[in-house]
Protein backbone atom coordinates (compact mmCIF):
# COMPACT_ATOMS: atom_id res chain seq x y z
CA UNK A 1 0.00 0.00 0.00
CA UNK A 2 1.02 3.66 -0.86
CA UNK A 3 -0.09 6.44 1.34
CA UNK A 4 -0.97 9.52 -0.06
CA UNK A 5 -1.47 12.08 2.77
CA UNK A 6 -4.39 12.80 4.22
CA UNK A 7 -6.64 11.40 1.84
CA UNK A 8 -6.26 8.11 2.86
CA UNK A 9 -4.60 4.60 1.14
CA UNK A 10 -4.80 4.33 -2.19
CA UNK A 11 -4.60 0.38 -4.03
CA UNK A 12 -1.40 -0.92 -5.27
CA UNK A 13 -1.03 -1.04 -8.85
CA UNK A 14 -0.35 -3.94 -10.92
CA UNK A 15 3.22 -3.60 -11.74
CA UNK A 16 3.58 -3.42 -15.78
CA UNK A 17 5.02 -7.14 -15.53
CA UNK A 18 2.36 -8.44 -14.39
CA UNK A 19 -0.55 -7.08 -16.29
CA UNK A 20 2.09 -8.51 -19.38
CA UNK A 21 2.41 -11.90 -18.14
CA UNK A 22 -1.70 -11.59 -17.94
CA UNK A 23 -1.72 -10.44 -21.68
CA UNK A 24 0.55 -12.92 -22.61
CA UNK A 25 -2.08 -16.06 -22.97
CA UNK A 26 -5.06 -13.90 -24.54
CA UNK A 27 -2.94 -12.80 -27.08
CA UNK A 28 -1.31 -16.14 -28.27
CA UNK A 29 -4.73 -17.30 -28.51
CA UNK A 30 -6.15 -14.61 -30.36
CA UNK A 31 -3.39 -15.60 -32.62
CA UNK A 32 -3.67 -19.38 -32.72
CA UNK A 33 -7.36 -18.54 -33.41
CA UNK A 34 -6.46 -16.55 -36.61
CA UNK A 35 -4.61 -19.63 -37.21
CA UNK A 36 -6.54 -21.99 -36.96
CA UNK A 37 -9.14 -20.09 -39.03
CA UNK A 38 -7.11 -19.82 -41.98
CA UNK A 39 -5.88 -23.56 -41.45
CA UNK A 40 -9.55 -24.27 -41.36
CA UNK A 41 -10.37 -22.78 -44.63
CA UNK A 42 -7.12 -23.89 -46.36
CA UNK A 43 -8.36 -27.39 -45.59
CA UNK A 44 -11.59 -27.35 -46.70
CA UNK A 45 -10.61 -25.71 -50.23
CA UNK A 46 -7.93 -28.26 -50.83
CA UNK A 47 -9.37 -31.44 -49.48
CA UNK A 48 -13.03 -30.91 -48.39
CA UNK A 49 -14.17 -29.46 -51.79
CA UNK A 50 -11.60 -28.76 -54.15
CA UNK A 51 -12.10 -26.75 -57.39
CA UNK A 52 -15.24 -27.34 -59.51
CA UNK A 53 -13.50 -28.57 -62.91
CA UNK A 54 -14.89 -32.07 -61.34
CA UNK A 55 -18.34 -30.47 -61.54
CA UNK A 56 -17.70 -28.68 -65.15
CA UNK A 57 -15.94 -32.28 -66.54
CA UNK A 58 -19.45 -34.30 -65.47
CA UNK A 59 -21.42 -31.87 -66.86
CA UNK A 60 -20.71 -31.75 -70.08
CA UNK A 61 -21.51 -35.87 -70.69
CA UNK A 62 -25.04 -35.64 -68.62
CA UNK A 63 -27.09 -33.42 -71.96
CA UNK A 64 -29.57 -35.96 -72.28
CA UNK A 65 -30.54 -37.12 -75.98
CA UNK A 66 -32.12 -34.84 -78.43
CA UNK A 67 -31.59 -31.84 -76.40
CA UNK A 68 -29.15 -29.09 -77.09
CA UNK A 69 -27.39 -27.00 -74.42
CA UNK A 70 -28.54 -23.01 -74.42
CA UNK A 71 -25.20 -22.16 -72.85
CA UNK A 72 -21.76 -23.82 -71.32
CA UNK A 73 -22.01 -25.25 -67.86
CA UNK A 74 -21.37 -22.39 -65.50
CA UNK A 75 -20.45 -22.51 -61.64
CA UNK A 76 -23.79 -20.95 -59.47
CA UNK A 77 -24.21 -20.83 -55.79
CA UNK A 78 -21.23 -20.30 -53.71
CA UNK A 79 -18.12 -22.28 -53.79
CA UNK A 80 -14.99 -22.54 -51.44
CA UNK A 81 -14.22 -20.88 -48.94
CA UNK A 82 -18.00 -20.67 -48.42
CA UNK A 83 -20.67 -21.91 -46.50
CA UNK A 84 -22.53 -23.87 -49.22
CA UNK A 85 -21.66 -26.02 -51.48
CA UNK A 86 -21.44 -24.54 -55.25
CA UNK A 87 -22.97 -26.16 -58.36
CA UNK A 88 -22.78 -26.39 -61.76
CA UNK A 89 -26.14 -25.29 -63.45
CA UNK A 90 -27.35 -25.14 -67.46
CA UNK A 91 -29.99 -25.12 -69.34
CA UNK A 92 -30.74 -27.34 -72.30
CA UNK A 93 -33.90 -27.45 -75.15
CA UNK A 94 -35.55 -29.62 -76.95
CA UNK A 95 -38.31 -29.38 -79.69
CA UNK A 96 -39.66 -32.65 -79.15
CA UNK A 97 -41.24 -34.52 -75.72
CA UNK A 98 -39.94 -35.62 -73.34
CA UNK A 99 -40.69 -37.85 -69.65
CA UNK A 100 -39.20 -38.12 -66.72
CA UNK A 101 -37.70 -42.14 -67.61
CA UNK A 102 -36.23 -40.91 -70.53
CA UNK A 103 -34.33 -38.45 -68.78
CA UNK A 104 -33.79 -41.51 -65.91
CA UNK A 105 -32.66 -44.20 -68.60
CA UNK A 106 -30.06 -41.50 -70.09
CA UNK A 107 -28.07 -41.01 -66.64
CA UNK A 108 -28.45 -44.89 -65.91
CA UNK A 109 -26.87 -45.03 -69.24
CA UNK A 110 -24.55 -42.58 -68.38
CA UNK A 111 -23.37 -44.47 -64.84
CA UNK A 112 -25.53 -42.39 -62.40
CA UNK A 113 -27.29 -44.40 -60.20
CA UNK A 114 -31.37 -43.59 -60.09
CA UNK A 115 -34.08 -43.75 -57.53
CA UNK A 116 -36.46 -45.81 -59.52
CA UNK A 117 -39.14 -45.33 -57.17
CA UNK A 118 -38.95 -41.77 -56.94
CA UNK A 119 -39.18 -41.37 -60.43
CA UNK A 120 -42.82 -41.20 -62.37
CA UNK A 121 -41.40 -42.93 -65.79
CA UNK A 122 -44.69 -41.58 -67.76
CA UNK A 123 -44.47 -38.01 -66.04
CA UNK A 124 -44.12 -34.90 -67.96
CA UNK A 125 -42.84 -32.36 -65.80
CA UNK A 126 -40.60 -33.35 -62.65
CA UNK A 127 -37.38 -33.98 -61.17
CA UNK A 128 -34.57 -36.91 -62.10
CA UNK A 129 -32.08 -37.26 -58.68
CA UNK A 130 -29.38 -39.52 -59.08
CA UNK A 131 -25.51 -40.20 -57.97
CA UNK A 132 -22.77 -41.29 -59.22
CA UNK A 133 -19.55 -41.46 -56.56
CA UNK A 134 -19.23 -38.53 -54.25
CA UNK A 135 -21.45 -36.44 -56.93
CA UNK A 136 -25.09 -35.82 -57.55
CA UNK A 137 -27.23 -34.78 -60.07
CA UNK A 138 -30.83 -32.86 -60.59
CA UNK A 139 -32.36 -33.16 -63.65
CA UNK A 140 -35.50 -30.76 -63.91
CA UNK A 141 -37.84 -31.07 -66.65
CA UNK A 142 -40.76 -28.48 -67.93
CA UNK A 143 -42.72 -29.35 -70.93
CA UNK A 144 -43.25 -27.88 -74.13
CA UNK A 145 -45.54 -24.98 -74.24
CA UNK A 146 -47.06 -23.08 -77.60
CA UNK A 147 -44.29 -20.44 -76.26
CA UNK A 148 -41.73 -22.66 -75.20
CA UNK A 149 -39.93 -25.53 -75.93
CA UNK A 150 -39.14 -28.73 -73.84
CA UNK A 151 -36.73 -27.54 -71.03
CA UNK A 152 -34.40 -29.46 -69.26
CA UNK A 153 -32.10 -27.65 -66.03
CA UNK A 154 -29.10 -29.84 -64.80
CA UNK A 155 -27.45 -28.86 -61.58
CA UNK A 156 -24.21 -31.22 -60.70
CA UNK A 157 -22.89 -30.69 -57.31
CA UNK A 158 -20.80 -32.69 -54.69
CA UNK A 159 -23.59 -33.41 -52.04
CA UNK A 160 -23.57 -33.70 -48.56
CA UNK A 161 -20.75 -35.70 -47.77
CA UNK A 162 -17.04 -34.51 -46.21
CA UNK A 163 -17.41 -32.02 -42.97
CA UNK A 164 -19.31 -28.19 -43.59
CA UNK A 165 -16.95 -25.68 -43.64
CA UNK A 166 -18.24 -23.67 -40.59
CA UNK A 167 -17.50 -27.11 -38.62
CA UNK A 168 -13.18 -26.96 -39.48
CA UNK A 169 -13.28 -23.31 -39.50
CA UNK A 170 -14.49 -23.20 -35.66
CA UNK A 171 -12.56 -26.54 -35.01
CA UNK A 172 -9.43 -24.45 -36.24
CA UNK A 173 -10.29 -21.62 -34.30
CA UNK A 174 -10.99 -23.67 -30.95
CA UNK A 175 -7.73 -25.75 -31.64
CA UNK A 176 -5.27 -22.63 -32.25
CA UNK A 177 -6.83 -20.54 -29.52
CA UNK A 178 -6.57 -23.40 -27.23
CA UNK A 179 -2.86 -24.07 -28.15
CA UNK A 180 -1.57 -20.49 -28.16
CA UNK A 181 -2.88 -20.18 -24.92
CA UNK A 182 -1.98 -23.40 -22.94
CA UNK A 183 1.39 -22.74 -24.84
CA UNK A 184 1.91 -19.93 -22.84
CA UNK A 185 0.52 -21.01 -19.57
CA UNK A 186 2.70 -24.64 -19.77
CA UNK A 187 5.91 -22.31 -20.51
CA UNK A 188 5.18 -20.15 -17.18
CA UNK A 189 4.74 -23.84 -15.06
CA UNK A 190 7.78 -24.96 -16.86
CA UNK A 191 9.90 -21.84 -15.84
CA UNK A 192 8.22 -21.98 -12.10
CA UNK A 193 9.20 -25.96 -11.67
CA UNK A 194 12.85 -24.77 -12.61
CA UNK A 195 12.62 -21.71 -10.50
CA UNK A 196 11.45 -24.00 -7.54
CA UNK A 197 14.39 -26.79 -7.43
CA UNK A 198 17.08 -24.65 -8.03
Amino acid sequence: MTVTGSAGWSPVQPRPSRVRRARAPVLLGLVGAVVGLVAGLALHWSVVQPSDDDLRAAARTLTPAEFTPAHEPVVTGAWAPSLDRGVVRWDATSLGFATLGTLADGLRDAGWAVDEDAVDASALEGEVDAVRGDLVVSVSLSPMLPDRPTTVVVTVGRGPQGTALRVLVAGGVVAGASLGAGGVLAARRWRGALGSGR
